[in-house]
């Protein structure tokens, strides 16, 4: 299945459940989290019912695969759904500066929820027979689940956009604690 023909798909079954597809002609979306500001290539919102990419981000498709399944994770009201949303408000208010109890069992909470949903898109890329390098996807996902375990260590976000360091990545994915200690030098 080609890219225009995924969309089209995704769009379909997204308006079942009057949710929406929406790309933002830019590279990054920011979101302001107390007294800081974070860049974020996509983001999945249940509130406005919306799955926003930025389309001049590189991975902008693999973006669009990742928020489908996110999206699938809330229709089918995972495990790892039901706890990331607390996990997300604790980690996005500490990353904000707040002091904020049990933060590794927040963001190992992220990481299980970012994680289920990358398994999920892989199984996407297999099923949809989409045109994707699945290693380079895998690559892709661990750096942005090893990114989180960066967070945890610096009160950090990363650059969403890392370009050559995926290429150090496993192409396999790891247990979920696993990605809470990432080797630094990958996001110098």
């Amino acid at each position: 299945m080609d890219k225009a023909d995924f969309i089209k798909f995704v769009r379909a079954d997204l308006k079942k459940q009057d949710f929406k597809l929406q790309f933002k002609n830019s590279k990054y979306i920011l979101e302001k989290c107390d007294s800081t500001t974070i860049k974020y290539s996509a983001d999945f919102d249940e509130d406005t019912k919306t799955l926003h990419v930025a389309k001049k981000c590189k991975s902008w498709f693999q973006n669009v695969i990742h928020e489908y399944c996110h999206f699938k994770q809330f229709c089918r009201k995972t495990y790892c759904y039901k706890v990331s949303d607390k996990s997300y408000k604790a980690v996005s208010s500490w990353l904000g500066g707040k002091k904020k109890g049990g933060i590794k069992e927040h963001v190992f909470n992220c990481i299980a929820f970012e994680r289920e949903a990358e398994m999920m898109a892989v199984d996407f890329i297999n099923i949809m027979s989409l045109d994707i390098s699945k290693d380079d996807y895998v690559r892709g996902a661990n750096f942005y689940l090893y990114s989180w375990g960066y967070a945890f260590k610096t009160r950090k976000w990363y650059d969403p956009d890392p370009a050559d360091r995926v290429s150090e990545m496993p192409i396999k994915f790891l247990e979920t604690f696993e990605y809470l200690n990432p080797d630094m030098k990958w996001f110098e």
